[in-house]
């Protein structure tokens, strides 16, 4: 069973890499498209807008485009709907989309469609997956765009609870309008408990993941929903707010689960191979901890070859041998990063002695062998036919007196005899 499960988990890992830039991209899509949806919908001061050619064309945008220009898009199609109702309370909104775009875009980055996913899944009571995804895998930073989907739905019912439609003939009514949109979001007790719920969660979560202890993840993700299950009782008890237990309760245990699925595919950790080693280099001294994945370590043990009919080299003493072989355990991970810290050294040594050699060379101190001196050049032997060739004959008394010599010898040997 664990194997079948972490061959699957690897088969729609290796799949989504393969196709990840489609799946993107339609990710994009449909977030494009429900965003601009729900604009038209609840707004719905401009009927023009709400034409399924043109909820296609800001999906088909928004899926090409980069977070942030698609939530500058939504601003501006959100700010034309209350333009066709009120030019007036358009320049309100448009001046408070400004300031929370300012604020997000500063401090949002990759995690700028968090605030395109709280507006669109507060309607399905699943917006905690934000917080606890974001205290998953986000810093502390990821408050402000987590802040700033939850302010900007809460813009949307202040927008139709204060919305005079048609004419407006002083400017009395444009202060009342005014003064009661800006009430509606800052007396807003409900809006300021959930940020600081999620913000709570996000901090959290990022604290207990930088504790290194065994099932550090599975622990984080549990730590969090019971913290906005806890928030929410609390603020209920405290600010008296309308919450129906079941459903923030359902909808926190529901993030939990889908959160875990998350994890699931994106890491899963086997915390009984654990291995801690310390070595050390020249200048640093490590300590390491290394727990192997989960899937590593499953289909690398379980993982069985198919059955091919054995050579004769694979039965008997020479086959177990071989299978032994193969199925033997992998060297762990603490080993390689060690051989490979003691390769490194080494390289870093031998440099370290070219250089130390090379500024020797250079010094004044190391004294050079002079260089040679070109060997003049032997003359060679003429030709025999030149004029120059000169035939030097031996001596006369010098071979008169070698006659003598051998004379004398043989005499003294006859004697002798």
């Amino acid at each position: 069973m664990l194997y079948n499960l972490m061959a699957f988990r690897r088969a729609a890992r290796e799949t989504f890499q393969r196709y990840q830039y489609f799946i993107e991209i339609i990710f994009k899509f449909i977030i494009s498209f429900e965003a601009y949806d729900r604009i038209v919908t609840i707004l719905s001061y401009n009927e023009t807008l709400g034409k399924g050619i043109l909820k296609l064309a800001f999906g088909l945008a928004g899926a090409i485009l980069p977070p942030m220009i698609t939530i500058l898009l939504c601003i501006a199609v959100a700010v034309y709907e209350v333009f066709s109702g009120s030019p007036v309370m358009a320049a309100l909104v448009l001046a408070v989309f400004v300031v929370l775009y300012c604020f997000g875009a500063r401090f949002s980055g990759k995690f700028a469609y968090a605030i395109v996913a709280i507006p669109l899944l507060i309607r399905f009571n699943m917006h905690y997956i934000v917080a606890l995804l974001l205290g998953m895998t986000a810093t502390p930073l990821a408050i402000f765009p987590a802040a700033v989907g939850i302010i900007t739905y809460y813009v949307f019912g202040a927008v139709q609870n204060s919305m005079t439609v048609g004419k407006i003939s002083s400017m009395d009514e444009v202060l009342a309008m005014y003064i009661k949109f800006i009430n509606d979001i800052l007396a807003n007790r409900e809006m300021l408990y959930i940020i600081m719920i999620f913000a709570a969660v996000i901090v959290i979560m990022w604290a207990l993941r930088q504790v290194r202890f065994d099932f550090s993840f599975e622990i984080t993700i549990l730590a969090g929903g019971l913290l906005m299950i806890i928030g929410h009782i609390v603020a209920a008890k405290q600010a008296n707010l309308d919450l129906a237990p079941s459903k923030y309760i359902l909808g926190s245990l529901a993030s939990v689960v889908l959160v875990y699925i998350v994890q699931f595919f994106r890491v899963i950790l086997n915390y009984s191979g654990c291995e801690s080693v310390q070595f050390e280099d020249d200048d640093y001294v490590y300590y390491v901890r290394a727990v192997p994945k989960l899937d590593r370590v499953v289909l690398g043990e379980m993982e069985v070859p198919a059955k091919t009919e054995k050579s004769p080299d694979e039965r008997g003493f020479r086959g177990l041998i071989a299978r032994l072989k193969q199925y033997a355990p992998r060297r762990s991970v603490l080993a390689e990063m060690m051989d490979r810290s003691e390769k490194e050294n080494k390289a870093v040594q031998e440099k370290r002695d070219r250089a130390d050699e090379e500024e020797f060379m250079e010094s004044d101190s190391y004294e050079r062998d002079p260089e040679p001196e070109e060997m003049p050049r032997r003359r060679t032997a003429e030709p025999e036919d030149s004029d120059d060739f000169e035939i030097i004959e031996p001596e006369t008394g010098d071979s008169e007196d070698a006659s003598k010599d051998a004379d004398n010898n043989t005499s003294d040997e006859e004697e002798w005899r």
